[in-house]
């Protein structure tokens, strides 16, 4: 088993445990702040999932070694978090006869390497030489009101966006069209539910060919196919996500149906888990109009 295979296993291994207890852990990946580094820069992709799944009150995290140069001590006893890195590897072998080969006969391959390493959040430590800041300690609150402000900001502020259509009973993605439709907000249990629904909508039309032209949307994937599958769980981590964005937490119904049907995904694809966080996180990306300054996912 390759590297990025076995970190795939470890990965989907540990969503599976939380499926299996009853508990879908890409609806909640947040608490009232997304989980970040201690430098501040927050955690994306499978990150934030993977750390979004502890019940630690502070949202920030440090390695071991930021633990020591800050004088800080991790508390006798605590186990540590698993976070992922992704890094471009370039591999050359002389192959003269390779049609892609250069002058010289050499051939280069990119790709990514997997790895994952291990940090602790805030709550598990203790001062040591310094004392450790206030601020690392809880995370900030967000007024209500404030919540659906950033969530009507994301909503509006997504650049090329497809047309939104608010009325009947049903929420849908229609890529010939490039219309998303939405039943009115008052249908809705909460204005977060509301909210919750059409960032699954807005992540779905983020694949359309004009935007990331992404295979789960631009090619055919019937109901109950592999591709739909996919889709799905690429929307249903981008809504958390954005939800994440915009401070508000809607409630779900984790039913048993639903959360066989991705137990049973999850455990025939151990990469499905990795490539739809990947793909749901430059879906959110593209619709809060922001671009990496590199293409690997920095964990650090």
């Amino acid at each position: 088993m390759s590297t990025n295979d076995k970190v795939a296993a470890i990965i989907t291994d540990r969503i599976i445990t939380k499926l299996e207890a009853g508990v879908v852990p890409w609806r909640k990946p947040w608490k009232s702040t997304s989980p970040r580094n201690v430098s501040g820069r927050p955690y994306k992709g499978i990150n934030r999932l993977l750390l979004g799944m502890t019940d630690y009150d502070s949202p920030f995290y440090a390695t071991f070694k930021e633990v020591q140069e800050r004088g800080w001590r991790v508390q006798k006893g605590q186990h540590a978090e698993i976070v992922v890195l992704y890094q471009p590897i370039r591999k050359t072998e002389h192959k003269p006869d390779d049609p892609k080969a250069n002058a010289d006969g050499d051939v280069t391959k990119s790709f990514w390497l997997v790895r994952y390493y291990k940090v602790f959040n805030v709550s598990q430590l203790e001062a040591g030489d310094k004392p450790i800041p206030e601020r690392f300690l809880a995370p900030d609150k967000v007024a209500d009101h404030e919540a659906i402000a950033f969530a009507e900001d994301i909503v509006t502020c997504y650049p090329d966006a497809p047309t939104i259509v608010q009325k009947g009973d049903s929420a849908s993605y229609a890529p010939r069209t490039d219309k998303v439709t939405v039943p009115k907000m008052e249908k809705f249990d909460s204005p977060e539910s509301f909210y919750a629904t059409l960032f699954h909508e807005l992540v779905h039309s983020s694949g359309a060919a004009k935007r990331l032209n992404r295979p789960g949307i631009t090619a055919h994937n019937p109901f109950g196919s592999e591709g739909y599958a996919k889709e799905e769980l690429v929307a249903e981590m981008g809504a958390a996500f954005l939800c994440a964005e915009a401070a508000i937490e809607p409630l779900y119904e984790n039913t048993t149906a639903y959360i066989q049907s991705w137990l049973k995904a999850l455990k025939n694809d151990k990469n499905l888990v990795l490539v739809a966080a990947s793909q749901a996180q430059k879906a959110i990306d593209h619709i809060l109009d922001e671009t990496e300054d590199k293409k690997e996912e920095d964990a650090a």
